[in-house]
């Protein structure tokens, strides 16, 4: 009967242990603005203010009805601002509107 209470306690702790590491480790948010430098789609990324980040194909601009993913929108020169997830190794950009097309 002790035994099993023990391997019970334990059970129950490991989960605990489980459920508060994975608060700590939540998933942390991040927005910016700036000028793009360089969209390379093929590979999803876009460098803004000499920063990469991730750019699926799946994030359309906040700012426009078009239905078009807006990484093929962008262009070196234009003025954005996004906010996303912190990922490994580039952050990821889940949100972005267009402020300005270069000419």
């Amino acid at each position: 009967m002790f035994h099993s209470f023990i391997r019970y306690f334990s059970f129950l702790s490991f989960f605990l242990l489980l459920f508060v590491s994975s608060m700590v480790n939540a998933t942390q948010t991040f927005d910016g603005s700036g000028t793009v430098n360089k969209v390379i789609p093929d590979e999803g990324i876009i460098i803004v203010n000499e920063s990469k980040f991730f750019l699926s194909n799946n994030v359309y601009n906040s700012g426009s009805s078009s239905n078009q993913p807006v990484i093929y929108s962008l262009k070196k020169g234009t003025e954005i601002g996004f906010s996303g997830v912190e990922s490994n190794p580039f952050d990821r950009i889940t949100s972005i509107n267009i402020h300005r097309q270069p000419d």
